[in-house]
């Protein structure tokens, strides 16, 4: 931790060499500490890694993203087209986990919840990020939710749909009026759907908002 202390507006030198000071300070301090962790001599020594186990808030921290990461990868999961990052995510979280407890504490017995949360903050904001990116970079968000839609139609073999019923049981990254509307109505310029203009019957239900799919 860098702490900026207060000094006189006109001994701004003051300042810079204070935190440089502490920089250098805490640059010698990892040095040392891996220093103390080396065996052998010359360029065949190498770390003696020791083992970090996790402490029981961690693993349940750490078990409980796995799963929400692992349920994402699912068809129509957010992570779907990303599995390759995706299934490490769990990986990356544990290894940020224990430089975090390293750095902060070299000779920790363990991994605390605390670092372990901090660390599944960073992991996952770097594979939203990733699949922001990689993801929605190329493709408008209303385009690629309507081809999302329209795979699931195909998949689903469905024949006639609503937006009712597609809110309650379409895509999972849909499940919004607002977005079936938007990804329909991008499916019907395209030809892959068809409004029934009389209605139809959907799900038991009678409603103005029908449409057949068109299959090929």
């Amino acid at each position: 931790m860098i702490l900026l202390e207060k000094v006189p507006a006109n001994k701004p030198t003051h300042l810079v060499c204070t935190v440089a000071g502490k920089l250098n300070a805490e640059r010698s301090a990892t040095s040392h500490d891996l220093k103390r962790h080396l065996e052998g001599t010359g360029q065949e020594r190498e770390l003696n890694i020791r083992e970090l186990p996790l402490s029981p808030e961690a693993r349940d921290a750490v078990l409980a993203y796995y799963m929400d990461v692992e349920r994402a990868q699912r068809p129509d999961g957010p992570y779907e087209g990303f599995t390759g990052f995706a299934s490490k995510a769990t990986e990356h979280a544990c290894r940020i986990a224990g430089v975090l407890t390293i750095w902060a504490h070299p000779e920790a017995a363990q991994v605390n919840g605390g670092y372990m949360g901090n660390a599944i903050a960073l992991a996952d904001y770097y594979l939203k990020e990733a699949v922001r990116l990689c993801g929605g970079a190329s493709v408008p968000e209303g385009l690629s939710e309507a081809e999302a839609l329209r795979q699931w139609l195909l998949a689903k073999a469905q024949d006639v749909v609503s937006v009712r019923s597609l809110v309650r049981r379409g895509p999972s990254s849909m499940r919004n009026t607002t977005k079936v509307r938007a990804a329909l109505a991008v499916l019907e310029r395209h030809g892959w759907v068809v409004p029934l203009g009389d209605g139809a019957e959907v799900d038991g239900h009678k409603t103005d908002e029908a449409y057949k799919v068109v299959s090929a």
